[in-house]
């Protein structure tokens, strides 16, 4: 294989990916304006000739419109651009014979050094810094990440939890051995804001070789950063994830009402996504897409506590330095029970054949019935979040024929329904966690953190001081 170097971002490539990818620069839209990080697109990269008449065919028969809007909903346009006016799938999903694109990024390539520094460096502020560091369940999750014949056959991780300082990631893995962060495969992927992680070339450098995945807050569910997760789950990856989307800074330990991204994650990392041509086997009934059969991945639940005190919110100078001696803990749970979630993969895989119109009674088969969960709190018990800013331009669009825009067009209410269920569902399970956790600390009742913007912002009215 050559290398070369792309002088344009300083950054060593592989001589195909450099003549497939723009360079940094233009990926991450650094330009004058603040917002032109949002404001690039992605193109697609140029397919060979051989090839041009079957993707050509992928982007006529779905709707390329892929946005979601900042609610996660969508309208019917995009699935009735994917049926005809009798209602049957303009193009047959199954005969397609290739999955939908993906687009190489040079980020893909992680920095193993820059990761096992970074490792170090939380290993030595959580021993030394903090009064006290308990890990709890570790095993449950080593046991799982180095599972060679999972990482064979392509079953990734997801692990997920509640978020209530801005360094939880990545000194909740100050958990792990450091042995775990001389591989790849060993280490976890994860989400970042865009234009926080990534709003100059060295941030951006940083965290991407530090396997962060740029994600656009507000650009929806169908956007390439979600694409890219499920890509790395499908090749048998871990990816981790915060589901609430912010950190917790109110004074309650309640979970915030879940993304609907990771759903899709999950959804589509077992096969299941509209737009694959492996999406369901054709002879498959309602019953008989068990877990293992789709590949769906592994689900680990982690309640962490204390990281609030590293960096409370309103904070003095130094503002962006952790404070000492929290007491922080990490309660690590068993992989969910794949039986508990089958029914949301059921529900998923049975409206994908309503849609295409194919299996036995597909559109007249009783609709699955999805397991009831407890309710989303409202927003208003939570101090405001930061607003998002919307570019110029408007949110990137997923480029056509990704997994995000084949996506995007065949999705329904019915799918929408079925990912709002199975994230209230992995709310309840980190939720039963953290009771756990609290109840195996010899603690009791629900806990409180330690952030007092709420509580300034409610009794005097005026932004905080800083402590």
């Amino acid at each position: 294989m050559r290398l070369g170097v792309c002088w344009q971002c300083l950054e060593l490539r592989p001589t195909w990916m450099r003549q497939s990818i723009p360079p940094l620069k233009q990926l991450h839209g650094f330009a004058s304006s603040p917002n032109a990080a949002f404001a690039t697109r992605v193109r697609r990269p140029q397919a060979p000739e051989t090839r041009t008449s079957r993707h050509a065919q992928i982007r006529r028969g779905f709707a390329t419109s892929s946005r979601s809007n900042q609610h996660e909903q969508r309208s019917e346009e995009a699935t009735e651009g994917l049926l005809s006016s009798n209602g049957e799938a303009s193009v047959s999903i199954h005969s397609l014979d290739e999955p939908p694109m993906t687009i190489p990024h040079p980020h893909d390539i992680p920095s193993i050094p820059l990761i096992v520094l970074v490792a170090t460096l939380s290993k030595l502020f959580c021993r030394l810094g903090c009064s006290d560091f308990r890990v709890d369940g570790l095993e449950n999750l080593l046991k799982v990440v180095n599972d060679e014949q999972r990482q064979k056959e392509g079953r990734g991780v997801v692990t997920y939890c509640n978020h209530i300082s801005v360094l939880d990631e990545p000194l909740l893995w100050a958990s792990l051995p450091l042995a775990q962060f001389f591989s790849s495969k060993t280490t976890r992927w994860t989400l970042g804001a865009q234009d926080i992680m990534f709003d100059n070339p060295l941030s951006a450098w940083i965290f991407g070789k530090g396997q962060v995945i740029a994600t656009n807050r507000g650009g929806g569910i169908f956007q390439t950063a979600v694409d890219r997760s499920i890509d790395k789950l499908k090749a048998g990856s871990w990816v981790h994830v915060f589901p609430e989307g912010y950190v917790n800074t109110s004074r309650k330990m309640t979970l915030r009402r879940f993304k609907w991204g990771v759903s899709r994650m999950i959804l589509e990392a077992a096969g299941l996504e509209g737009g694959s041509a492996r999406a369901l086997p054709k002879e498959a009934d309602t019953h008989s897409l068990q877990v293992g059969e789709t590949k769906a991945p592994v689900i680990i639940p982690i309640w962490i506590s204390g990281f609030d005190a590293i960096m409370p919110e309103p904070r003095g100078w130094p503002r962006g330095l952790p404070r000492l001696g929290a007491n922080i803990s990490v309660y690590i749970g068993v992989p969910i029970d794949p039986a508990e979630y089958q029914p949301y993969l059921d529900a998923y895989a049975q409206e994908q054949r309503r849609l295409i119109g194919e299996g036995s009674g597909s559109q007249s088969e009783r609709e699955i019935e999805l397991p009831l969960v407890p309710p989303s709190p409202p927003h208003d018990i939570f101090p405001p979040a930061t607003p998002l800013r919307p570019p110029p331009d408007g949110w990137p669009e997923a480029p056509a024929g990704s997994r995000g825009a084949l996506s995007a067009a065949s999705d329904t209410d019915r799918k929408r329904e079925i990912r709002s269920a199975l994230a209230g569902f992995l709310r309840m399970k980190l939720a039963e966690l953290g009771i756990e956790a609290r109840r195996v600390r010899g603690e009791e009742g629900q806990g409180e953190l330690v952030h007092t913007l709420t509580l300034i912002k409610k009794e005097e009215g005026v932004e905080g001081k800083a402590m």
